[in-house]
């Protein structure tokens, strides 16, 4: 409810620390495919968050539409950061693999296959709450890829390692989104919460 909306933003805990946040995660399919939705979601409560929202939903072409940003500096700098993890990490060429070193090119490529990923089963959205939620879920769900995540995190635990021929148009079967600022979030939410 609106009410609901109002007491979970900007709220601070009641010794004056963290201040309590909303966060949207979303558990892809792959996690629902594989079960672990369960033990996924066991984690951020272990952790002492609280979900305040939660449905599965088959995602449209709208939905993605208002969740991942269309702007070309987006897409740049999604593809530069691929391009430097496809380097850096998977020591692999990022013109073999996307058929172009151009950050644009390669962001573009990468949204195209998040977006295929995101169509291609249900998907669970969540809003998560509490001190520090957006740093606390990221910390909790662990690296993009799942090989480079660390043992404790959702993917690291869960994740299949990725390769080129697993990846979905470049975007990694890896679980779990979670929005990466608290300003990301408050988009995202509205994106998958009306």
């Amino acid at each position: 409810s609106r009410h609901q909306k109002r007491i979970y933003m900007g709220l601070r805990s009641s010794n004056g620390g963290s201040v309590y946040e909303r966060t949207l995660v979303i558990l892809k399919p792959d996690a629902l495919m594989r079960g672990l939705v369960g033990k996924i979601i066991t984690r951020f409560e272990e952790a002492g968050l609280t979900i305040a929202a939660a449905k599965v939903v088959s995602a449209t072409p709208a939905h993605l539409d208002r969740h991942f940003p269309s702007s070309e500096e987006w897409l740049r700098n999604m593809g530069a950061r691929a391009c430097e993890r496809m380097r850096k990490e998977l020591r692999q060429d990022p013109a073999v693999a996307f058929g172009s070193e151009d950050p644009l090119v390669v962001g573009m490529v990468i949204a195209q296959g998040c977006r295929a990923y995101y169509l291609s089963g249900p998907l669970v959205a969540l809003v998560l709450f509490g001190p520090g939620a957006v740093h606390a879920v990221r910390t909790l769900i662990g690296n993009t890829l799942p090989s480079k995540a660390a043992k404790g995190t959702i993917r690291g635990d869960f994740g299949i390692r990725e390769n080129m021929e697993n990846l979905v148009g470049g975007a990694a079967q890896n679980l779990v989104h979670a929005s990466d600022s608290v300003e990301e979030a408050r988009r995202e939410i509205a994106a998958w919460f009306k």
